[in-house]
């Protein structure tokens, strides 16, 4: 009830998704026999994954928290502003997730603070809207436009109070002024 605003709501609370992962687990192993992640990401049998993941894209580094391997591709001169299937660039990831590591390292590269995905959310609807404090003030430092409205006509600052995220409200409100 609510769609992708209440979904929203829940998915920065590690109690929700905690259950969440956990009953993933349970469906996982019903269908693989037993071979399902654990709750530490390892296989059923205990052993550990060293397998080296590869990314050919800037938001896939993103999207996994790793700088250094972001650094590498944008040196390598990956486009910085490459985006998904549905339209999400490195800066949404990162900025979503609280990577701020890699925020820095794409805002450094100047990569595209409004660039917009597939419903027209920008890196801030997504920080604002996954209460992620840091990367909403590193967006707005560096000039993100917190006026732009997504495909349902919400700012980020309405995200932000759809979502209860209070402290995020209080810095586009100043930024506002």
């Amino acid at each position: 009830k609510g769609g992708p605003q209440a979904m929203m709501k829940y998915w920065s609370d590690p109690e929700v998704l905690s259950k969440l992962g956990k009953g993933m687990e349970k469906v996982l192993e019903e269908h693989l026999g037993g071979d399902a992640p654990d709750a530490g990401g390892e296989a059923a049998t205990g052993e550990e994954d060293d397998e080296e993941v590869i990314v050919n894209y800037a938001w896939e580094a993103a999207q996994l928290g790793d700088p250094d391997a972001l650094r590498e591709l944008l040196e390598q001169e990956a486009d910085k502003d490459e985006v998904d299937e549905e339209g999400r660039s490195g800066l949404h990831f990162a900025s979503g997730y609280g990577e701020l590591e890699c925020v820095k390292v794409l805002i450094e590269a100047e990569a595209n603070l409004n660039v917009t995905d597939s419903n027209q959310n920008t890196p801030l609807h997504y920080a604002a809207g996954y209460g992620q404090l840091e990367p909403v003030k590193m967006l707005m430092e560096a000039g993100a436009d917190a006026s732009l409205k997504n495909h349902d006509g919400h700012t980020a600052h309405e995200i932000a109070s759809m979502n209860e995220q209070k402290e995020i409200m209080a810095v586009l409100e100043k930024a506002a002024k």
